[in-house]
C-alpha cells in the first residue's frame, strides 16, 4: 500500500486544479479512481470491493444520483467529500485514510452499487426488456450484480467477463 501524498494530484481532491476536478467520468472511472486513493495499484479494484465489506461509508451517496445515462459525476466528487470528513476529524488524508481505508473503499462500493442499480432501473423501464446483458470492467463488480439479480427486474441476467485491453 502506499500513501495518498505519494499520489499524483488526480488522486487528491484537494490539491486538483478546477480543469481536473470538473471532469467528467463514468462509474468504473470513479471505482478505479477510488483504489488508487486508498492506495491500491493499477487493475487492483478487486482489493477495493473485498475490503469494502470491512468498512461503512464515510458520506452518504445518495447525494450523486445516478437515476439514466445523463448522470453526473466529476472527478472530484466523493473525494473532496472523503477529504471535508478527514478535516473535521482534524486529521491529515493521508492519516485518515491509513485509519480508514476500509470505509473508503465501503463508500465508493455503495455508490458504485446505487449507481448500477439506478442505471439499471432505467434501463428496464427504457426497454422492458426482461433480460440484461451487462458488460465491462465494472460490471465484474459481483456485490454489484448480485444487488441487481436481488431486484428482480430482470428475468435473465448475462454478466460477460470484461475482455480488457490486454492480448490474450
Amino acid at each position: 500500500l502506499h500513501d495518498i501524498y505519494d499520489r499524483p494530484f488526480l488522486y487528491n481532491a484537494a490539491q486538483m486544479p478546477d480543469i481536473y476536478a470538473k471532469q467528467s467520468v463514468g462509474i468504473g472511472r470513479k471505482y478505479e479512481q477510488f483504489t488508487y486513493f486508498i492506495g491500491f495499484g493499477n487493475e487492483q479494484n478487486g482489493k477495493t470491493m473485498g475490503l469494502a465489506s470491512y468498512g461503512k461509508p464515510l458520506v452518504d451517496v445518495r447525494a450523486w444520483p445516478v437515476t439514466g445515462f445523463d448522470y453526473k459525476l466529476t472527478l472530484a466528487d466523493i473525494l473532496r467529500e472523503i477529504e471535508d470528513v478527514a478535516v473535521t476529524r482534524s486529521m491529515p488524508i493521508g492519516a485518515f485514510l491509513r485509519l480508514h481505508r476500509a470505509d473508503a473503499a465501503s463508500t465508493v462500493q455503495r455508490f458504485t452499487e446505487e449507481a448500477l442499480l439506478g442505471l439499471v432501473r432505467h434501463a428496464r423501464r427504457a426497454v422492458n426488456e426482461p433480460r440484461l446483458c451487462m458488460s465491462g470492467g465494472v460490471f465484474l463488480n459481483c456485490i454489484a450484480n448480485h444487488k441487481i439479480a436481488q431486484t428482480g427486474l430482470f428475468a435473465e441476467l448475462y454478466a460477460i467477463p470484461d475482455i480488457g485491453r490486454a492480448p490474450v
